[in-house]
């Protein structure tokens, strides 16, 4: 994460609540509903490279990765954190 000093508390708690679904679910339904059950949207975005659990810093939101990445641009599911 590059600006990681920049983030809210807030925003630190959100990601930590994901990486803690992502470790404790496997499968990606089971992990897209309990994070979508915790108030967060979860789609299918370009995220290139880095993995699940990589975080992206974009203009208005943070995304979070959940799932692997396919195609040219690693499109992968994405779970979304407006700033």
């Amino acid at each position: 994460m590059k600006n990681q000093n920049e983030m809210t508390e807030e925003t630190k708690k959100a990601i930590a609540e994901i990486k803690e679904v992502i470790a404790s679910e496997k499968h990606l339904n089971v992990r897209a509903q309990r994070i979508y059950d915790l108030g967060y949207s979860v789609i299918e975005v370009p995220m290139g490279a880095g993995g699940v659990g990589q975080v992206r810093e974009m203009n208005d939101c943070y995304r979070v990765q959940i799932s692997h990445g396919k195609g040219k641009y690693n499109y992968a599911y994405a779970a979304i954190i407006s700033k």
